[in-house]
């Protein structure tokens, strides 16, 4: 239904509004458009392995294919909470 749609776009918007300034601070530049539950980022060099390293889960581009190396997917399932704590986890490490 309806309520139901807009409850799960609120959700996801929430999630991004939450992480994207973290990463844009981090260096990231986002690639790609807003309606998606995925973001796609252009990764600054060492920051995937870095955030891996400190239990962020995201997933390097080139597991794509060739065209994604220098990029990463960060999904947006996860819960608000633990999209808060994914931004927080990203600033300790690389801001």
């Amino acid at each position: 239904d309806e309520e139901h749609v807009a409850a799960t776009r609120e959700a996801y918007r929430a999630k991004r509004a939450r992480l994207l300034p973290v990463l844009e601070r981090a260096g990231f530049e986002v690639a790609g458009g807003d309606a998606t539950f995925f973001l796609w980022l252009r990764a600054p060099a060492g920051a995937v392995e870095a955030l891996l390293e400190a239990g962020v889960v995201l997933a390097p581009g080139e597991i794509f294919g060739p065209e994604g190396a220098g990029y990463a997917r960060l999904a947006l399932v996860p819960t608000l909470a633990q999209c808060e704590g994914a931004a927080d986890r990203i600033a300790s490490v690389l801001i």
